[in-house]
């Protein structure tokens, strides 16, 4: 089986230097990754640049209610290491 979806390391890099560190950046990711959730048929795991980037975008997710569209699909635990 292929993976469906795949990142590097230098995706922290990438982000910054294209500027996704903005609400309708985080606000996009979101929506990619709902649309990654309804195509996969089992689970998604996201790797995160740094901690400070996940609890930026999941605490953005909870405000504009991603989180509960990315839960109706795939459990959503942000865990640390």
């Amino acid at each position: 089986m292929k993976p469906a979806w795949c990142a590097t390391s230098k995706l922290h890099k990438l982000t910054t230097t294209l500027g996704w560190t903005g609400p309708a950046q985080h606000d996009e990711l979101g929506q990619a990754l709902i649309n990654i959730c309804q195509v996969v048929p089992k689970g998604v795991v996201v790797f995160c640049p740094s901690y400070d980037f996940m609890w930026q975008i999941k605490d953005r997710w909870d405000r504009t209610g991603a989180t509960g569209r990315l839960g109706q699909r795939k459990k959503v635990r942000a865990r640390l290491a």
